[in-house]
């Protein structure tokens, strides 16, 4: 995943950054109530036919446009109304207790480009979320995008805690079970084409998914159940 470089932080921790594992990254973005739109210069536009074509190109991923625009200088300039598309209602706040310290030396992704990264997965521990929006927003890219996600919970699970991990897959998991239960059909009994060994995947309850990767066991598989989450949820959504 090569992304344009960004601010680096050094020395920031990659479990400090909720949820920064995940494609699905900022919760407030992805998960947004309604639309939100603003209003993009695009130089002057003479007629429908004009905006049509310049619009598209003048509202950048991860907005797009929502067809609207206007002239504010006749003959000089215009403006395109660029949407954040809605995705799901807000979760409610998590009832989550309190994160023990950060284990000394951490995971170490930079929130920029990272020599140490895989070579398919450069930008990683990138903390923008547009960033991560743009790349799976490419038919091509959003194919790799689960198996991205997998590879990283898979290195996570080799540098931090076992609680710090179990934290991470559980703040994933009630995300995922978010969408899956507002766009793809999925219930307390799991839903369409729910795997036998995963039908927990639909719970809105953060304390289970935790107590599962703190089991015996789960958090070895943790990543394996996100990856076929994912890829149902890509199947499923438009």
């Amino acid at each position: 995943m090569r992304h344009r470089p960004v601010r680096t932080v050094a020395g920031r921790d990659l479990a400090a950054l909720p949820f920064v594992a995940l494609i699905l990254l900022a919760p407030q973005p992805l998960l947004a109530q309604a639309p939100t739109a603003r209003d993009v210069e695009a130089g002057p536009l003479f007629n429908q036919r004009d905006a049509d074509r310049k619009c598209r190109r003048v509202c950048k991923p991860p907005t797009r446009w929502n067809g609207q625009w206007r002239t504010t200088m006749p003959g000089r300039m215009s403006v395109c109304g660029c949407e954040l598309p809605a995705l799901v209602p807000v979760p409610p706040p998590l009832a989550v207790p309190p994160a023990p310290p950060l284990a000394a030396g951490g995971c170490q992704w930079l929130d920029g480009p990272d020599p140490a990264a895989p070579p398919n997965d450069g930008g990683r521990g990138i903390s923008d979320w547009a960033a991560h929006y743009a790349y799976a927003s490419s038919p091509a890219q959003a194919v790799a995008a689960a198996d991205l996600v997998a590879g990283r919970m898979a290195t996570l699970l080799g540098c931090m805690s076992p609680e710090q991990f179990a934290r991470l897959y559980a703040d994933a998991s009630v995300r995922i079970a978010y969408v899956g239960r507002a766009r793809a059909g999925w219930n307390d009994q799991g839903g369409p084409d729910t795997p036998p060994h995963d039908g927990g995947r639909a719970l809105l309850s953060w304390r289970p998914h935790f107590d599962y990767a703190s089991a015996p066991g789960g958090a070895a598989s943790a990543g394996n159940l996100v990856l076929h989450r994912l890829r149902h949820l890509q199947r499923r959504l438009p």
